[in-house]
């Protein structure tokens, strides 16, 4: 198993990236009625099952008309969802591999990263803010406790809480950010 900065590694991290912005280019696609239409003649099998997209096409579309704000509760948990994934894995790749750790574990935007990877890893039930990343700074609040907990580039190892993590396009740029950090380590 090759380690440490390889262009092999670079290449998972594009690849995260492309994943995440496919994600994000499926809600897009499910504003439009005529891709809905496209999409609801179709199905996927998988052993002896099978799913209609219809199914997917009818909960965008019951959303849609009960009210905006059930659509955005649908969108927002799909986000959730994918960030979850890609901020997990993100950080999983470097805290893996010793050598990658051994050189990001003290940079401010793997600080950041390893804060941001613990409350989506470990499910707390938040109500999230993130910022635009060169504000470094992520906020959540826990909903059980009112707790708040705020992430910065500058953390001091004290006890945090999240907030509102404004808009998913800034875990994009996080995603970016570090693939342009990590080229640094390529050897």
């Amino acid at each position: 198993m090759v380690q440490g900065f390889t262009k092999e590694f670079l290449g998972q991290l594009i690849n995260l990236k492309n994943s995440y912005l496919l994600s994000l280019s499926v809600v897009d696609l499910i504003s439009h009625e005529d891709v809905l239409r496209i999409l609801e003649k179709d199905s996927l099998v998988t052993g002896a099952y099978t799913f209609n997209f219809s199914d997917i096409c009818n909960l965008v579309r019951d959303s849609r008309q009960k009210s905006m704000k059930d659509l955005e509760i649908l969108i927002w948990e799909y986000l959730m969802f994918t960030s979850r994934a890609l901020i997990i894995n993100l950080y999983e790749a470097f805290k893996d591999d010793e050598e990658r750790y051994s050189k990001v574990k003290d940079l401010d935007w793997f600080i950041f990263l390893a804060n941001l990877r613990h409350p989506f890893s470990h499910g707390v039930d938040a109500i999230w803010d993130i910022k635009p990343y060169e504000s470094k700074e992520v906020s959540y609040t826990r909903r059980i406790d009112g707790i708040k907990t705020t992430i910065n580039s500058s953390w001091n190892k004290t006890p945090m809480k999240l907030d509102q993590i404004g808009g998913f396009p800034t875990i994009l740029d996080l995603l970016i950010h570090v693939g342009k950090e990590t080229e640094k380590f390529v050897v």
